[in-house]
């Protein structure tokens, strides 16, 4: 099961503004629900499930140095939101990798239904 109770370590403070820039959609799907990133030019992201698990979103900035995308969520977000801080994402290849949970997300060229 996923869980994104727990989205990140409060203690790793990342300054998201020395970052490479990280443009792409990556999907996933589990467990009956679509899991959705996209990364835009500007170091923002959008996060989106929608399925079993329930309609969840997040907005924010990311961080990308080397292999690694660090997210960190608004911190204007309703009920309803999900809030990411500094959660990590590997990219390998044309996947990214959840460091906390192991899913895998695809680009869209790549797109897999994973169960």
């Amino acid at each position: 099961m996923i869980s994104f109770l727990s989205c990140g370590n409060n203690s790793d403070e990342t300054s998201f503004s020395d970052s490479e820039v990280f443009v792409g959609e990556y999907y996933s799907n589990h467990a009956r629900t679509s899991w959705n990133f996209t990364f835009e030019e500007d170091l923002t992201f959008e996060f989106s499930t929608s399925g079993h698990f329930g309609n969840l979103y997040s907005n924010g900035v990311y961080r990308f140095i080397d292999d690694t995308l660090t997210i960190k969520s608004s911190d204007t977000m309703s009920n309803g939101e999900l809030r990411f801080n500094n959660y990590k994402l590997l990219k390998q290849d044309t996947i990214l990798i959840d460091l906390t949970t192991k899913n895998i997300y695809f680009t869209a060229s790549n797109k897999v239904n994973v169960h």
